[in-house]
């Protein structure tokens, strides 16, 4: 992880000169990097010309720091980016701050790949008065989390000299590091893994082996040690399951690279195919709810030579338990190296709920029309049915029908006009449809109609009387043969007379002469 240290100093040297404010980018922690100083309003690198402990020493103390453990050259910490501020530094080592040593603003030749950087050691004073922890340990290059060589933290992780090494030491840096029993104590472990040796931490440590932490064992800061003497132990326990997931180097437990394990071995994992959907299984399996972000570019060069990369082309669907159920390429079949090692923040509560975007909204809107035009068309279409319904039954009311084949005619029965004055009847045709009814004429019981089957079976027996000579109270009666008819008769009445009238009053036989 690349950090960034930065102190702001407002005063000014007994010079008069304005002191430099420093910062340290792009190392591991807070106590390591790349030396920038803030110049007329940017930051700017040091040229490492003439650059040695004096001025680490300077720019530690300005920090905080309680010394300075190296002096870095040729940009170990990356190049820088913008102006190349100092060259040709020097300072006696005595100096609070940067500003206060002698220096060449005028770069002549010098390039970023010569910046300048520090290492520094010991606790620090910072603004929360909280000093770093030291004698932190851990295990490296071992294959497993249970063995390995011994580092300690001093401001700097670093190998331990491994005279007087023995059982009881190693019993307490398992105990510290929660495993079981010591298993060996090794010595001569090499340095693979390191970007460079810088001195170990610790010499000459003699434990009892009841201890809890190293830092409560005999030991000595200073001494002369081999570089290849370093201090190495294993440890009983379990090892972990195959496809075990952790985040290592992010500076917080949700964040960092990936790292799986895998037959006794921890590996990276290449970004070649990762997805949201990896980070996501990731992140639950560890416990946390889904993932923030991931990248595949950050700084991961310290891992190399550490460990090596496991797996690329993960894919996962989203459903798995475990990142080891998604399918990838093969254990240790990668290519990549350590500048693509996946690196991953996971989320640790639930975010709120996205807001619709414009189409979205539209969508919706959209959707919501075309359902209510369907639910008008569907309400006017019942309403027109219903109606048209109605208007079939009321015209059904008023229209009888037959079954008289088309082009067939039906004759109507002959009409009988009785005058019970002059006691004759005029026999003639049937009444026009489109002639109203009349109503039956008045009558008394001694000027009875003779019936119609009598008038039919003697018609010359009643005088005949011209039906257009009859009038006022006169007036005939029309006496229809009440047959039934086979062909259609389409009653074109009034309404009011759709209704049944009495039927005509018929006299009996008997009051025929």
């Amino acid at each position: 992880m690349a950090c960034v240290f930065i102190v702001t100093v407002s005063s000014r040297g007994a010079s008069g000169q304005i002191d430099y404010d420093v910062r340290l980018v792009g190392g591991d922690n807070e106590l390591e990097g790349r030396v920038e100083v803030y110049i007329d309003g940017v930051w700017g690198t040091i040229c490492d010309d003439d650059w040695d402990m004096r001025e680490a020493s300077v720019v530690c103390r300005q920090l905080g720091f309680e010394k300075a453990v190296a002096a870095i050259e040729s940009a170990k910490f990356g190049w820088g980016s913008g102006v190349i501020a100092l060259d040709d530094m020097a300072c006696t080592g005595l100096e609070s701050n940067l500003g206060e040593c002698k220096a060449s603003n005028k770069i002549a030749n010098c390039f970023h790949s010569e910046d300048a950087g520090v290492q520094c050691g010991g606790g620090t004073t910072d603004p929360n008065g909280e000093v770093l922890d030291r004698y932190k340990i851990r295990l490296v290059n071992g294959g497993s989390p249970m063995q390995g060589r011994v580092e300690v933290y001093d401001g700097r992780w670093g190998p331990v000299c491994d005279s007087h090494w023995d059982m009881d030491d190693a019993q307490v840096v398992c105990r510290q590091l929660g495993y079981g029993d010591a298993v060996n104590a090794w010595k001569g472990m090499d340095l693979q893994g390191s970007k460079w040796f810088l001195g170990h931490i610790v010499y000459n440590v003699q434990c009892l082996g009841d201890e809890n932490y190293l830092q409560d064992c005999q030991l000595s800061e200073t001494g002369s040690c081999p570089y290849d003497h370093n201090a190495g132990v294993t440890c009983s326990g379990t090892d972990p399951e195959n496809g075990k997931v952790q985040l290592v180097h992010g500076g917080e437990e949700s964040a960092g690279h990936v790292v799986i394990y895998f037959e006794g071995e921890l590996g990276t994992i290449c970004d070649i195919g990762w997805t949201w959907v990896n980070s996501d299984v990731l992140c639950k399996e560890l416990g946390f709810v889904g993932s923030e972000e991931y990248d595949g570019h950050k700084d991961s060069s310290f891992l190399t030579n550490i460990m090596k990369v496991q797996l690329e082309n993960v894919n996962c669907e989203g459903d798995e338990q475990r990142l080891v159920q998604c399918s990838h390429s093969g254990w240790g079949n990668s290519d990549c190296d350590h500048s693509r090692d996946v690196w991953v923040r996971c989320l640790q509560e639930s975010p709120d709920p996205p807001l619709l975007s414009p189409s979205e909204i539209a969508s919706v809107l959209v959707g919501s029309i075309a359902v209510f035009l369907l639910l008008l068309c569907f309400c006017v279409g019942c309403l027109t049915a219903k109606k048209s319904s109605t208007a079939t039954q009321r015209q059904g009311s008023a229209t009888a029908y037959s079954q008289v084949p088309p082009g067939e005619t039906v004759e109507a029965p002959p009409t009988v006009h009785y005058h019970p004055t002059q006691q004759s009847v005029t026999i003639g045709e049937a009444a026009s449809p489109s002639a109203p009814p009349s109503a039956p004429p008045s009558s008394s019981a001694d000027e009875a109609p003779p019936a119609y089957d009598a008038v039919m079976a003697r018609p010359t027996h009643f005088p005949k009387v011209p039906t257009d000579s009859v009038h006022g109270g006169n007036q005939p009666v029309a006496l229809t043969h009440p047959a039934v008819y086979p062909g259609p008769i389409e009653l074109t009445h009034p309404p009011s007379l759709m209704h049944p009238s009495p039927p005509p009053y018929q006299p009996p036989l008997s009051t025929l002469p």
